[in-house]
């Protein structure tokens, strides 16, 4: 038997909401698992982390400021670049930005000690959620405050590319700090 035609819009209208409350009921179930989509970014955020703390001599300091406008002037279309100057304070030079002109450093930060360990928090900071994150040190690495290993593990834990480029005092000028010194009474 055929069903009336009346009938037939309330089939149509059955299988509809079967099919609506189907796949509202995948769509909550797969966000329960957690599923993500991830897509390609062809994006890299560059963080350059410059120490102008006392025990960089100022050409060294001269150079690294060199060295990050070449970077910055060098970078594909598309990429970011920010800057973090520091001693014993970090202080965010610049954000984030695709812009290919860098003027002279404005920052000033206390230089009497060296914290890198929250000049990498810091510059850590800045990077956004997408793309690939470049960071680069540029220091002697005679830190005096802080403990920059933690913050390079968390780096590495957080998929933060770290590239370490020393800028080093003339050779012969080595820096030592004497704590204790112990020695037989008769030699």
């Amino acid at each position: 038997r055929r069903l009336p035609v009346a009938g037939r819009p309330k089939k149509a209208r059955f299988w509809a909401g079967l099919g609506l409350r189907s796949l509202i009921l995948a769509l909550i179930v797969l966000a329960l698992a957690g599923i993500q989509l991830h897509l390609r970014v062809d994006m890299v955020t560059a963080v350059f982390v410059l120490d102008l703390s006392d025990s960089i001599p100022t050409a060294e300091q001269a150079r690294g400021q060199t060295i990050i406008r070449q970077a910055i002037a060098s970078m594909p279309s598309g990429d970011k670049a920010a800057i973090v100057a520091f001693g014993k304070d970090a202080l965010v030079e610049r954000l984030a930005s695709d812009e290919r002109l860098l003027p002279d450093l404005a920052s000033v930060p206390v230089t009497t000690r060296t914290n890198i360990s929250d000049a990498l928090q810091l510059a850590m900071a800045l990077f956004p959620q997408e793309g690939a994150k470049r960071l680069t040190l540029l220091s002697d690495g005679r830190e005096n405050l802080g403990f920059a290993l933690e913050q390079a593990e968390l780096a590495a834990a957080n998929s933060i590319e770290l590239t370490y480029m020393p800028l080093n005092e003339p050779s012969g000028n080595a820096e030592v700090l004497l704590d204790r010194l112990e020695a037989p009474v008769e030699i």
